[in-house]
This record gives C-alpha cells, structure tokens and sequence, in this order.
C-alpha cells in the first residue's frame, strides 16, 4: 500500500527537536506533532516522544530511522530513510503473533 507521508525535523527555540509527520495530501492530511529525543548519540540512540505517554525509542543506522514497538499481539517495525533522489521513504512492516503450542 502506498501513501502519501512528509517528514519535518526542525530545532525549536526552547531547544526540542519537533518530528511531525504529515499523513495524506492537500485534501486530506493528518499531522502529528512529536519531538525527537537523543539518548546517545554516539549509539545512534533517539526517541520520538508522541507527547503522551508513548515513547518509541529508534536506531539510526546508516541514512534510517529505525524503530520496532508492539501492539496488542502485533509488532510494527517502521524506518524512515531519505532515498537518493532526497524524498523521503517510509516502511511500516507489522506482524501479527499467537502462541502456537501452550506453555509445558
């Protein structure tokens, strides 16, 4: 599935990082305002803070963003990478999980 998705990071005067992503186009969009936070940067260690009380910690690893978090039973891993010709790239892998076979 494709869509459309922009990514903003900017340096605020209070000295946060804003991450706001921007879901859909000029007839519809949905924006969400999070910051970017660095754990250690030597690590490649960051975290986005969705202002609530979920904080999904991420890895930089080359040009990429990547993060994993959990659902109820499924898992998400999304990166975010800026692909050659400057756009931005964007992948939502999810699985879903179940027990296969009760514990012994």
């Amino acid at each position: 599935m494709n869509f459309a998705v922009s990514l903003e990071i900017a340096n605020q005067e209070n000295g946060e990082v804003s991450w706001v992503l921007t879901y859909g186009n000029a007839l519809s969009q949905s924006s969400r305002h999070y910051n970017l936070l660095t754990i250690d940067e030597t690590k490649g260690h960051y975290a986005i803070d969705e202002n609530s009380s979920i904080i999904i910690h991420q890895l930089l690893v080359g040009n990429e963003f990547v993060s994993m978090l959990e659902i109820g039973s499924s898992k998400i891993q999304t990166t975010y990478a800026i692909n050659s010709n400057g756009t931005l790239g964007v992948s939502m892998d999810n699985c879903t999980f179940k027990a296969i076979r009760g514990a012994k």
